[in-house]
């Protein structure tokens, strides 16, 4: 391990010290140091090439941040620019489709007076760095790309490898020509696992550690879910403060689309267009959670049924800062996790065994 070679690496410079010391001390010569050196100057570089081979067999993520840039025509939505000019990050939101007048002015609301966002609220791309690209990083080698309809020659930070920009009608559209662009901008770089993200979302903890997620399922949180037990308020992409599960009647869930974490073996299935022929195939049963539209949610879970794609819950605390529904004055009130109670105790299962019923 990385503590252990440092040790090896640091030990012969201090038996050198103690070494020539002790001979100062005693007058005697220091013949016996070469070969200490020489031990020495021969596991510093043993460890720089083994924290090298560490580094090269990473498991290599690629982080997407989707989304478009904000249009300030309307005059309350001119309010929202910030007195220094916005990086390209700052400058997008999440949301793909164009704003009415009402909605600019609901968001306006939102991000300016005082009881909704609260102050204390860190810039998406500062929580982004801190709680997403920097856990990551840990155990991944990550690299991070931008899919956006239009650059606009704004400034774009070191940490991003490369800026596409392109139309698109949607955010799962826009995330599935985002896949195929970083597959043919790095055809020889293999990534374990594509994490999709908003780039107007605020992180309030760490991302999950990507190592103990199975590879065989997509990770999204729930636009709302019931009669399924083990999960968390963290689980939720809406109700927040939840104490009781959010989908009514039923067993089952609603995909969220803000956050999700796909395999390289799922994300081509993930935002479509084809089925995973490789898997077999599920169907939403009889007793399912009512999905209504014409919500993006409810489009992203029938897709991803009908593309073969189990769900598993993903744990993360966090909310899209422009979004004109006003999210974060919600989320930022309840940022600790608590359990989800099932409404109906006898009808309540495991993701396991949702995952039964749909086969």
């Amino acid at each position: 391990s990385r503590p252990l070679l440092d040790i090896l690496a640091l030990l012969p410079f201090l038996l050198e010290g103690l070494l020539s010391f002790c001979n100062e001390a005693s007058g005697k010569s220091s013949a016996v140091m070469p070969p200490l050196f020489t031990a020495s100057f021969a596991l510093f570089w043993a460890r720089a090439a083994c924290l090298k081979s560490i580094q090269d067999i990473k498991e290599k993520v690629a982080v997407m941040i989707v989304g478009q840039t904000m249009h300030y025509e309307h005059g309350m939505f001119a309010a929202l620019k910030h007195g220094n000019a916005p990086n390209l990050i700052q400058s997008m939101t999440g949301d793909e489709q164009e704003l009415t007048t009402k909605q600019a002015h609901t968001a306006f609301q939102f991000r300016l007076l005082s009881h909704s966002n609260p102050p204390d609220l860190m810039d998406p791309w500062e929580s982004a760095k801190l709680h997403l690209l920097k856990p990551l990083s840990l155990n991944h080698t990550v690299d991070t790309y931008v899919c956006v309809n239009d650059a606009g020659g704004k400034d774009v930070p070191p940490e991003i490898s490369k800026v596409f920009a392109f139309q698109a009608q949607s955010q799962i559209e826009r995330s599935r020509l985002c896949v195929q662009r970083i597959k043919a901008a790095r055809p020889d770089t293999k990534y374990s696992w594509y994490v999709k993200v908003r780039p107007d979302f605020v992180y309030f903890h760490d991302f999950p550690d990507l190592s103990t997620y199975d590879p065989g399922y997509v990770y999204t949180r729930f636009r709302s879910v019931s009669g399924i037990s083990g999960l968390t308020s963290h689980s939720l992409s809406w109700d927040y403060c939840s104490k009781e599960e959010t989908g009514g009647s039923g067993i089952g869930y609603m995909n969220d689309d803000m956050v999700v974490a796909a395999s390289s073996r799922l994300i081509d299935h993930v935002f479509g267009p084809e089925p995973a022929g490789f898997l077999p195939n599920i169907a939403i049963p009889t007793g399912w959670i009512a999905l209504p539209l014409p919500y993006y949610e409810t489009l992203f879970t029938y897709e991803l049924v009908q593309r073969r794609v189990l769900t598993m819950p993903m744990q993360l605390s966090g909310c899209p800062l422009n979004s004109p529904v006003g999210h974060c004055a919600i989320a930022s009130t309840c940022k600790e996790a608590s359990p989800l109670v099932c409404k109906d105790s006898q009808h309540c299962v495991t993701m396991r065994e949702v995952h039964q019923s749909m086969r």
